[in-house]
């Protein structure tokens, strides 16, 4: 068990003459939770990030729509004109 401490020691680049075991542990027990909160928090940024993207593109697609019900409306409008237009012309050829 001591030379896997020695071999962890070493490993991080510490001198496990000089660092004892315990202080090894603390330094990769603190590492471990300052990773994990820094990983949280970006998590939650992102996640805000993403909230905020959605809001901006809510007005955007409500304008969208509300166009495409524009053109949805005109299109039968345009039907009919052109329906109507034909009639005559078929009236006057028979």
């Amino acid at each position: 068990q001591g030379r896997n401490a020695d071999a962890l020691a070493l490993y991080f680049g510490e001198d496990p003459a000089r660092c004892p075991f315990e202080q090894v542990v603390t330094t990769l027990h603190n590492f471990v939770k300052l990773f994990t909160r820094s990983h949280e928090e970006n998590c939650k940024q992102l996640d805000l990030e993403k909230k905020k993207a959605q809001k901006e593109a809510e007005p955007e697609k409500a304008k969208g729509e509300s166009e495409n019900e524009k053109d949805e409306l005109s299109h039968p409008i345009k039907e009919l004109d052109i329906s109507l237009q034909s009639q005559p012309q078929t009236a006057s050829a028979k």
